[in-house]
């Protein structure tokens, strides 16, 4: 199971059940019939029709996993629904239904379904870059700015440092400010999230960071977790 974007993989014994048709969620836009199906133990089947009511691009759940597209439907989702297929007008299903914040229905599409599937299957987990620091978003004050040439009005403040960590063995200090990595700005956790995913594990990063109110830079290799 990936805990960050709620997708899990069982076996079954029975290979003769029917598979249904895959659809793609990227053909998806505002206004569109949606269907959400599930079902619970006493009563069966459920369905609920709604329409698409936002539509976007690539997003990161509040764990850090990569959602492929921003799916956000208008429709009553039962409990037994949740984690059920969403199916399109035209019976495919384009995702399966995830609860998002203040009692929103969000989507998982079937392309971030599969993708994370593929690596659940063949390694048991989802591997994903570390650096083993703990962070808080902070505003960088005027002069400070002035000073070092960022173009970034806030940085990630390191809080905690894991022992023997890819960043304690890459020289990071509690205090330091991370303001680039790879010269891509951060200003905040997920910044620092969103360039972990996209990197390969055992990578060389270029960190630019303040300390002591200096620009510094280290260099640190990509841990896994």
């Amino acid at each position: 199971r990936d805990p960050s974007t709620d997708v899990a993989v069982l076996k079954l014994t029975d290979t003769e059940l029917p598979v249904a048709e895959i659809g793609d969620a990227n053909s998806l836009k505002v206004g569109h019939l949606v269907m959400a199906i599930g079902r619970g133990k006493e009563r069966g089947l459920s369905a609920s029709l709604g329409v698409v009511s936002n539509a976007g691009g690539a997003w990161r759940s509040m764990l850090g996993g990569g959602i492929d597209r921003f799916l956000r439907l208008d429709l009553n989702l039962y409990p037994s629904s949740v984690g059920g297929a969403i199916v399109d007008a035209t019976g495919r299903v384009v995702g399966f239904s995830t609860s998002g914040p203040r009692g929103t229905v969000l989507t998982i599409p079937a392309s971030t379904v599969n993708r994370v599937l593929d690596q659940l299957v063949q390694k048991g987990r989802i591997s994903r870059g570390y650096l083993g620091v703990g962070m808080q978003s902070v505003f960088l004050q005027e002069a400070l700015i002035n000073k070092l040439s960022i173009s970034s009005s806030h940085g990630v403040m390191v809080v905690s440092v894991e022992p023997q960590s890819p960043a304690d063995r890459g020289g990071i200090l509690l205090g330091d400010i991370l303001v680039t990595l790879n010269d891509t700005p951060v200003q905040d956790t997920r910044d620092v999230q969103a360039f972990l995913a996209s990197q390969i594990v055992g990578q060389t990063v270029k960190v630019k960071a303040i300390r002591g109110g200096e620009l510094v830079e280290l260099s640190i290799v990509i841990g896994e977790r």
